[in-house]
């Protein structure tokens, strides 16, 4: 609207077309770069109060898998965490190396996991001490648990 005769005109008008009165110029605004985590890319937090494990397959491959619910407060989501130490690659070798590194903080004898049946690896691991903090974030349709934390 101008200020002089309360003409409506377009905001990139800068001389009023009805009475030629000068707008003032516009403040131009730096851009800057951000490093916002707009996709949610930052883990959020979970007070793990405990979990299940549990033998899974896969539905796209049909191996077995491991699979662990950790368990929070009451409004809490429980986050399931998927080990495919089945299979093949380097898919299932950091999937047992990642299984090694929880039965170790989890406080699992040394030996505890030399199990011959996954049945025997969900025994262990359920009476195992879960971590007290879990950091998760979605990669797509599951949740990748990114940091664990034991009291």
């Amino acid at each position: 609207v101008c200020e002089n005769c309360d003409e409506l005109v377009h905001i990139s008008v800068m001389v009023c077309p009805a009475c030629n009165h000068p707008f003032p110029p516009r403040e131009v605004k730096k851009l800057q770069l951000h490093d916002d985590d707009i996709m949610g890319l930052e883990g959020k937090e979970l007070e793990v109060t405990s979990w299940a494990w549990r033998e899974h397959t896969s539905k796209a491959s049909g191996k077995q898998m491991l699979a662990v619910t950790y368990y929070g407060g009451l409004s809490d989501p429980a986050v399931t965490e998927y080990l495919a130490i089945t299979h093949d690659g380097y898919v299932g070798q950091s999937a047992v190396q990642k299984l090694i590194t929880i039965a170790e903080r989890a406080q699992i004898v040394p030996g505890g996991l030399n199990v011959q049946t996954m049945i025997e690896v969900v025994q262990n691991m359920n009476n195992a001490t879960p971590p007290s903090m879990i950091e998760y974030r979605k990669d797509g349709k599951f949740f990748k648990v990114t940091r664990r934390k034991w009291a």
